[in-house]
């Protein structure tokens, strides 16, 4: 219930201000209240980071964290063309802003870990020593890789046309080749490789989705993972297990088993009990509403991204309808607000795991690149 102090003239301004008045008043402290939300979540994942990394000692040294990514359009500006985000807006500064980094950026369109557009060659892989190396040049004391969705392309169109593997096996590979081209640079610079993005509805479930993120976490493994102070993020949740598409008319009364991925609405649920029968309770019948039960036998597995269709197209629902640009493939300004902030948490837990890794190691020291 709202107080006003009725002895001075503020007050009774206040108290009988007109509807319209006070109605701005409170939605001037909703908005302020967010914000002082948003600032302190800020604060708080500053603090972790900071905490976390090593720091340089000395005079001179600068207090300023560096943080490199590398990734594919969704780190530039206007990827998507009209309503994309500007610079200071994309998906990568939004992460770098709310860990309190400055950020080292090597994004190129239509790239990935074995995709680049022609004729540009593998001198556009995210392994490319060129991109590396650019990155590594700003002494960052954590490296960043994300995606990417292109490298569904490497997988259905692969680079030996007769031999289907070749497209998991590039995409590991190239993994493989930026580790060892970091490990040579900066032996001690942890690394945190997040798999390719949610994007349409009909990726979430394709079969060349669940292939390109488990060639880029094969790579991540073969690279010696945790170890080797790489931690792998699949934020689409098909890494482990192909999706199955949910069928209204037969996947209620299915037995789903543990490590099944179900694609309902847009979005990846893994089972995490021993068996579940959808139907056996009415109330909770689909994986959505499952997923809210106190101990619920799914658990999302897609980050962000819920729904059907994208902006401006018909049918469309969920944050799709609202982030998705209409080439099915970017996010506008907003999409990239969530995904950055997405990426950003992401990016604390994979240090978190890799905290122990990180102290054995101490202060991340860049070697010069060597001359080809």
């Amino acid at each position: 219930m709202a107080t006003y102090p009725v002895y001075s003239k503020a007050g009774v301004d206040r108290r009988f201000a007109p509807k319209a008045g006070v109605d701005a008043l409170t939605n001037a402290q909703v908005a302020q209240g967010a914000e002082i939300g948003t600032l302190k979540e800020q604060i708080r994942a500053q603090l972790l980071l900071s905490n976390m990394l090593p720091r340089l000692a000395g005079p001179n040294t600068p207090a300023t964290l560096v943080v490199g990514f590398i990734g594919d359009s969704w780190m530039t500006p206007g990827a998507g063309g009209a309503g994309g985000a500007p610079e200071e807006a994309t998906m990568v500064q939004i992460a770098a802003k709310r860990l309190g980094v400055a950020a080292a950026v090597s994004g190129q369109g239509s790239t990935g870990w074995a995709r680049t557009p022609t004729p540009q060659g593998d001198t556009g892989f995210f392994s490319a020593p060129g991109r590396v190396d650019a990155v590594l040049d700003a002494h960052p004391s954590l490296l960043v890789v994300v995606g990417s969705v292109n490298d569904n392309w490497t997988i259905d169109q692969p680079p030996t046309p007769a031999d289907p593997a070749s497209g998991p096996r590039a995409i590991a590979n190239s993994v493989k080749a930026l580790v060892d081209r970091v490990r040579d640079r900066a032996p001690a610079l942890p690394i945190i490789v997040v798999g390719p993005q949610p994007t349409s509805e009909y990726r979430t479930y394709a079969g060349s989705s669940h292939k390109n993120a488990k060639a880029v976490r094969d790579g991540v493994t073969a690279a010696g993972g945790l170890t080797n102070g790489i931690w792998f993020s699949d934020w689409l949740g098909v890494a482990t297990s192909p999706a199955t598409r949910w069928d209204p008319a037969t996947s209620p009364a299915r037995h789903w088993s543990r490590g099944e991925v179900i694609c309902y609405d847009g979005v990846n649920y893994e089972v995490v009990a021993d068996s579940w029968v959808p139907s056996a309770n009415p109330d909770a019948a689909d994986p959505y509403l499952a997923s809210f039960l106190p101990s619920a036998p799914v658990s999302r597995r897609t980050a962000v991204l819920t729904g059907k269709g994208a902006v401006g197209k018909t049918p469309a629902s969920g944050t799709r309808a609202l982030w998705l640009m209409a080439d099915e493939t970017h996010v506008n300004v907003a999409g990239a607000q969530a995904f950055g902030v997405e990426l950003a948490d992401r990016i604390i837990e994979g240090v978190q795991a890799l905290r122990e890794w990180i102290i054995a190691k101490g202060p991340v020291v860049v070697r010069p690149a060597t001359p080809a």
